[in-house]
């Protein structure tokens, strides 16, 4: 209950976020029969715009739609977390200290309500890890092959999962020991069908462009440096500050049980594999988002089942002791861990629609007044031509995120990305009907240089007209310019 009231306020008030726009064009453009990569740019795994399509298909295409599709996915993955708690641990109190970590976390309900990765890689993780936490696997090849598809299908929606599914298979290939032969023949099969996959989107390297190289190039190269590491760390406390006490006292107390074992370590350490799984797991995918070129904080709520569930499982006993002994105190620390860092946590709601949907809609209606169905957008703001049902112009479907502007014409033609003579010219030919403007957009798209500032402002000012703006529009709240094209 507590998350369907947060996730409420969230998917119709919530702050709106670029990425969304994006991740809502590129499944509607699968669902017109296009594809990631070949006849788009785009920057993450395939699984995303493929799955939403699906419910675009029967619900429609549009920010809202699939705020709710990704809000059902936040739900069944709270259940599917707490469940995992409740099963491996054998205390129901397990379970709701684990869905109450997620589901009273502002900030996991904020990004997990999104149109984006995290929702759907958070779904297909707890789906493994529910699979995962039973004792008892009465079929054990069956646990296997489950387990390998809900991973392979988190790594197919994002790249930073694949030690997960690396660390899966040496878990199961202990656990399928006495059947190692088929293991091995359930492994091969799912390194053929990943690789088959990767075969299929790889278009000549613009798969590897887009869900790699493009994060680097984009960026500008950047070296690792100790100041991004450091506003990463903090964001994630931020967000995660109670999840992360728990994370780091459940090393600690697993580390005291190992010690304590001896010379029954070996014995202990076994009966503890799921746990330490789960560990390794989520220290090598939160290296890989330590380490990216351009990460964020946020970046960490698609692997928060695997610390929750980890934390809760190995904490169990010593929490249940206390419970048991002290319930009052117990209680009251539990509920400070919950609600202390709530302030902190990122949580954007504006009831008035300043910064959310009900912006993208008062900008919807202007646009529809000036245009006809079938008419193009030029938009770094792709929330905007879904909720109008125009047409993206082809190299802007990753908004700004497809702008090079110093690319070659040859390689921005093979990789679907806009560079600069590419908008100069989309501009002065009219190829769009509507081009949807904020400063931020305009200094993105002119490199803040003067000469090329004035350049596309007469450009704009010869062939388009203003017809409408709309003000606290989009995720940093902003002036909305919209323009029609001249007759």
């Amino acid at each position: 209950m507590v998350y369907v009231i947060f996730a409420i306020f969230n998917v119709f008030w919530g702050r709106i976020t670029g990425d969304e726009g994006f991740y809502a064009v590129v499944s509607r453009g699968v669902l017109e029969g296009m594809r990631p990569y070949r006849d788009f740019l785009f920057t993450q795994m395939p699984a995303l715009p493929y799955i939403y399509a699906g419910w675009f298909s029967f619900f429609g295409p549009g920010i809202v739609s699939g705020r709710i599709f990704s809000a059902l996915l936040g739900a069944a993955t709270v259940a599917l977390t707490a469940s995992a708690c409740y099963r491996h641990s054998g205390h129901k109190i397990a379970g709701l200290f684990g869905g109450l970590l997620l589901a009273a976390n502002f900030s996991f309900v904020f990004d997990i309500t999104k149109i984006k990765t995290q929702s759907l890689t958070a779904f297909f993780l707890s789906c493994a890890i529910f699979i995962l936490s039973g004792r008892r696997h009465a079929n054990r090849l069956l646990t296997a092959s489950f387990a390998m598809l809900f991973v392979s299908l988190a790594l197919l929606t994002r790249l930073s999962i694949l030690p997960v599914l690396l660390f899966l298979w040496c878990y199961m290939g202990w656990l399928c020991r006495r059947n190692f032969k088929a293991y091995l023949v359930l492994l091969v099969v799912n390194i053929v069908v990943m690789l088959g996959m990767v075969a299929y989107f790889y278009d000549d390297g613009a798969m590897l462009f887009g869900v790699y190289g493009f994060h680097k190039e984009y960026y500008g190269f950047p070296a690792w440096n100790h100041a991004h590491f450091n506003e990463f760390l903090v964001g994630w406390m931020r967000n995660e500050l109670s999840v992360m006490l728990l994370f780091f006292a459940a090393i600690i107390y697993l580390g005291h049980l190992l010690f304590r074992a001896r010379k029954k370590i070996w014995h202990f350490a076994i009966r503890s594999l799921f746990p330490i799984f789960l560990l390794c797991s989520y220290l090598a995918a939160t290296a890989i988002h330590c380490i990216n070129v351009k990460s964020y904080p946020t970046h960490q709520i698609s692997i928060m089942p695997i610390g929750v569930v980890f934390a809760t499982t190995v904490l169990s006993r010593p929490v249940f002791a206390l419970l048991k002994s002290k319930p009052v105190i117990a209680s009251l620390l539990f509920c400070a861990l919950l609600i202390i860092p709530m302030p902190l946590q990122d949580f954007v709601i504006n009831f008035n629609g300043n910064g959310s949907i009900g912006k993208t809609m008062e900008a919807a209606q202007i646009i529809r007044r000036n245009s006809t169905r079938g008419d193009t957008i030029l938009s770094f703001y792709g929330d905007l031509a879904v909720e109008t049902g125009l047409t993206v112009l082809p190299g802007y479907e990753q908004n700004e995120f497809s702008y090079f502007p110093n690319m070659s014409n040859e390689r921005s033609l093979k990789l679907k990305t806009t560079n600069l003579p590419k908008l100069i010219d989309d501009l002065q030919s009219k190829k769009a009907h509507i081009v949807c403007i904020t400063n931020d957009s305009f200094s993105k798209m002119t490199l803040n240089n003067p000469a090329i500032m004035k350049q596309i402002k007469n450009i704009l000012a010869t062939n388009y007209q203003l017809v409408g703006k709309v003000t606290q529009y989009g995720q940093f709240f902003k002036d909305l310019y919209i323009l029609k094209a001249l007759p």
